[in-house]
C-alpha cells in the first residue's frame, strides 16, 4: 500500500496529476462524478459520509467507483458500487463523523496505476512531523472565486494547522477533526472535492498514508479545509467491513528501517464504546 510507480515521485512544481502517481484515488459517479474516495483494498472504498449518503445519492440510485484514471471521464474501469456505509453517528449539521465505505459488487483489478493506500492508524502520531502531504481531487481549487468541475485530476500541497488556529474557522473541533490549507499559494478546495483523500509521506520510508478525508469547505472557497482525521476511525471501519461479510485489514505503512514494503494491522475492536479502542493487533508482512 501507499506505493507509487518507481519512475514517479510528485512533482511539486504541477498542478494536474499523472497516471499513476496517486493509484489510490477513485471518482465515485452517477451519471458524472460526484465525490472523490481512495482505495483500501480490492472490495472496499473510502470516502466522506455525506457521499455515501444524500443529497448526492437518491433511493435505488446506481453508482460506480472510477479507478486508475486522472480523467473523470475515461472508459477506464469502473465497478459498480453494491453497498454504501455513511458512518451511523454521521452529523452534517455540526460536521460530525463525516465518514463512508463503499462495498464494491466485484473485486479491484490491482496495478501500478491502480493500488491502496496505507492508513494513518495512531492518533497520537499520524499528525506529528509530517511536511510532504497533498490533497487530490477534481473540484477546482479556487481563491475565492466560483469553482467549476474539471475532468482532470489535480493535486495540491497542503499544510496541516495547529488545532487551536483550526478553531478560529470551523466550530465543534475535536481530536476526530483538523484543519489544513495550501503551503504554498492561497487556492482552497471548493466544490466537488467532498471525499478528497489527504495523504502524506514518510520521511524514511516514501510510503504514503491517508491521514484524512475532505469534509468541510471554506465560504466561498476561501480559508482552511476540514478533514475527518482518519486514524479515529480505524476501528469502525473494521467493524463495519466484519459485518459485510467483506472484512477489511487496513493497510499500513512499514516502520521505519523495515525491508517489507506493505503490511496490515488487523484489528479486534471493543464492542461498544463512544470512541472504541484497539484492544488487539498485530502486524502481518508482506514480503515483496
Amino acid at each position: 500500500c501507499g506505493e507509487q510507480k518507481e519512475s514517479l515521485g510528485v512533482d511539486a512544481s504541477g498542478v494536474r496529476v499523472v497516471v499513476g502517481e496517486f493509484p489510490w484515488q477513485t471518482s465515485l459517479q452517477v451519471n458524472a462524478h460526484y465525490c472523490s474516495g481512495s482505495i483500501l483494498s480490492k472490495w472496499w472504498i473510502l470516502t466522506s459520509g455525506v457521499c455515501a449518503t444524500g443529497p448526492y445519492l437518491l433511493p435505488g440510485d446506481r453508482f460506480y467507483v472510477l479507478t486508475g484514471s486522472v480523467d473523470s471521464y475515461t472508459d477506464d474501469p469502473h465497478y459498480e458500487a453494491k453497498r454504501k456505509f455513511p458512518h451511523h453517528r454521521l452529523n452534517l449539521k455540526a460536521t460530525d463523523n463525516d465518514v463512508g465505505l463503499v462495498l464494491l459488487k466485484e473485486p479491484i483489478a490491482f496495478d501500478e496505476d491502480t493500488m491502496p493506500v496505507c492508513l494513518a492508524v495512531n492518533p497520537e502520531k499520524d499528525l506529528a512531523d509530517v511536511d510532504d502531504c497533498w490533497i487530490t481531487g477534481w473540484g477546482v481549487p479556487k481563491n475565492g472565486r466560483k469553482a467549476f468541475r474539471t475532468t482532470m485530476l489535480w493535486k495540491l500541497a497542503m499544510r496541516i494547522l495547529p488545532q487551536v488556529e483550526c478553531a478560529e474557522y470551523w466550530v465543534n473541533i475535536n481530536q476526530k477533526k483538523f484543519c489544513a490549507k495550501a503551503k504554498y499559494t492561497e487556492k482552497s478546495l471548493c466544490r466537488g472535492d467532498r471525499g478528497d483523500p489527504l495523504v502524506c509521506r514518510d520521511k524514511n520510508t516514501r510510503i504514503w498514508s491517508q491521514v484524512g478525508i475532505t469534509s468541510g469547505i471554506g465560504q466561498d472557497c476561501k480559508g482552511p479545509s476540514l478533514f475527518m482525521r482518519v486514524s479515529h476511525y480505524v476501528n469502525w471501519m473494521v467493524k463495519t467491513t466484519v459485518a459485510a461479510g467483506k472484512p477489511l485489514f487496513p493497510p499500513v505503512a512499514p516502520p521505519a528501517g523495515s525491508k517489507h514494503k506493505a503490511s496490515w494491522v488487523r484489528s479486534v475492536a471493543a464492542p461498544s464504546a463512544e470512541s472504541p479502542l484497539l484492544i488487539l493487533s498485530f502486524i502481518v508482512a508482506v514480503f515483496m
